[in-house]
């Protein structure tokens, strides 16, 4: 990784990008937005055995790290639970609904379920919008259609 150089627009772009999700981190956690970026630093410290991040991490850091790094499907399916416990599931579900009908209609492409997927977990983090449910739900509205295998359309 290049140090000491300049941002370019790309990369100050794509930051920016995933600002909105640093903020629901923060009401999430009621954390101040500099001890969040802390503490991944310190995540990221214990992920890469101390080559990156900060020397700082506790205890509770490694077992973090230990339990998740080898395991994203448990970690993913601890997130949704937490996530979930703020919303109920039909509004999770009517959410969802209409941030693919919004993506899909704003971007007047087919688009593919992970590009929807991500698409989704950016703009709303706390929604967090896995493949299965998107699938499931994206067959309740009319004017998407599938033109390929989990590609999906906006069609008037």
């Amino acid at each position: 990784m290049g140090k000491n150089r300049l941002w370019t627009e790309d990369e100050l772009a794509l930051l920016y990008w995933f600002l909105p999700t640093m903020r629901k981190l923060s009401e999430l956690t009621d954390r101040e937005f500099p001890a969040i970026a802390m503490k991944l630093a310190n995540l990221l410290a214990v992920e890469t055995d101390y080559t990156e991040g900060l020397a700082n991490a506790s205890f509770l850091d490694k077992q973090i790290v230990a339990k998740y790094k080898d395991n994203r499907e448990e970690l993913e399916n601890r997130i949704i639970t937490i996530l979930k416990d703020g919303i109920n599931a039909q509004q999770r579900i009517d959410e969802i609904k209409t941030a693919v009908f919004d993506i899909l209609k704003t971007h007047g492409v087919p688009l593919h379920i992970e590009i929807i997927r991500d698409l989704i977990n950016v703009k709303n983090p706390m929604l967090f919008a896995p493949t299965y449910l998107i699938r499931e739900v994206i067959k309740d509205i009319p004017c998407v259609q599938c033109t390929v295998y989990d590609v999906f359309e906006f069609k008037q």
